[in-house]
């Protein structure tokens, strides 16, 4: 993928409102694939204290958003992944078509 077309998902991700909301920001990007990333904060919490699977999943929508929608036209995502908690309070997910 060309410098010109990551610059353009970088900037379209950045300035998503939703993505703003929940400080998620793309890493990484090519046809097919994407790597997005949270930072996460308490606000984010669910009962038990820790990430709301809200907020993990839309994580998980933004990179598959960015990776699939964009090349293939996609419907009904299958999603298998693991959410481990880290020390850093980011999270990340990589979505791939």
């Amino acid at each position: 993928m060309e410098d010109l077309k990551k610059a353009a998902f970088h900037k379209k991700v950045s300035e998503e409102p939703f993505a703003k909301l929940l400080n998620i920001t793309l890493k990484d990007v090519k046809e097919g694939y994407a790597v997005c990333e949270m930072e996460y904060t308490e606000q984010m919490d669910n009962i038990y204290g820790s990430a709301h699977g809200g907020a993990i999943f839309s994580l998980i929508d933004e990179a598959f958003e960015i990776s699939s929608n964009r090349w293939h036209h996609c419907r009904g995502p299958e999603y298998q992944c693991d959410v481990h908690e880290n020390t850093e309070k980011k999270y990340s997910f990589e979505g791939r078509v």
